[in-house]
C-alpha cells in the first residue's frame, strides 16, 4: 500500500543530528462531524502475511466506543482493524463470519491510552511467517515493545490476514459508520508492504531527554 499519508500540526523539536525530523502536518479527526475519514481502494492485493503499521497519533478524547485508527473490510464477513475501545485499551485484531464467527487473531493492551496533551507512536509488525506464535504480531508505543495483554489470539503460521487485500482500507473511521470515529491527531501514517520493520526505522530516542521522537523513514 505504501504511504498513506503524510499528514499541520503540533511542531515536535527535531535534532537532525540525530536524523530527527519536524512532523510539519497532521489531520484533526472530529467524532462530533461523524464523517472525517479517509479511504482508499487497492487496485492490486499485496503481501497479506508481512507488513508493518506506523503513525503517530494524539487524541482528543477519550471513553467512547470503538475509535478506529485504520480499517480493512473484506465483502463484509472479514476484517482486520486497529482501535482504542471504549475502556481506553489498544485493540487490533482480524475477525471472520465465514464459517462460524471468529477472531483469526486479536491483540488488547492492558496498558490505557488517556493522555490527550501528547503525541505517541504505535507501531504493529506482522509477520504470520514466524514459527514463535508471540513474534507474529508485536506492538509497540513510543519505541516501547508491548508484552502484556489482557487477551492474546494469535494468528496461525502463515495465515493471510486480511490487510492488504483489494477492499476498502479507511482510516479514522470504522466502515460501519459514524460510530466508529477516532477523534484526535494523525500524522505520518506510514503502511510498509512485505516488510517487519522495527520502531527504530520511523523514531529515535533523544540522548539529551530521553524522549521518543519521530524521524524520515
Amino acid at each position: 500500500m505504501g504511504r498513506l499519508g503524510r499528514l499541520p500540526s503540533a511542531v515536535i523539536t527535531d535534532d537532525s543530528s540525530l536524523g530527527g525530523a519536524v512532523i510539519e502536518k497532521s489531520l484533526r479527526f472530529d467524532k462530533a462531524a461523524g464523517n472525517e475519514f479517509l479511504s482508499r481502494t487497492p487496485s492490486s492485493a499485496s503481501n497479506q502475511k508481512t507488513y508493518t503499521i506506523s503513525c503517530w497519533y494524539r487524541r482528543s478524547r477519550t471513553t467512547y466506543s470503538l475509535a478506529n485508527v485504520l480499517e480493512q473490510k473484506n465483502n463484509g464477513q472479514n476484517y482486520a482493524v486497529m482501535f482504542f475501545r471504549d475502556d481506553d485499551k489498544l485493540e487490533f485484531h482480524g475477525y471472520t463470519s465465514t464459517g462460524g464467527n471468529q477472531y483469526t487473531h486479536r491483540l488488547v493492551t492492558t496498558q490505557v491510552f488517556r493522555d490527550t496533551n501528547s503525541w505517541f507512536h504505535i507501531v504493529v509488525a506482522v509477520d504470520t511467517t514466524q514459527s514463535t506464535a508471540d513474534d507474529r504480531v508485536k506492538i509497540y508505543v513510543n519505541g516501547n515493545q508491548i508484552t502484556n495483554f489482557s487477551v492474546r489470539v494469535n494468528p496461525s503460521q502463515n495465515f493471510n490476514t486480511f490487510f492488504n487485500s483489494t477492499q476498502l482500507v479507511t482510516i479514522g473511521r470504522g466502515q460501519a459508520g459514524s460510530n466508529q470515529c477516532y477523534d484526535g491527531y494523525m500524522t505520518e501514517i506510514n503502511f510498509a508492504d512485505g516488510l517487519r520493520l522495527e520502531p527504530s526505522y520511523f523514531g529515535y530516542t533523544d540522548s539529551q531527554t530521553g524522549t521518543w521522537r519521530p524521524k524520515k523513514y
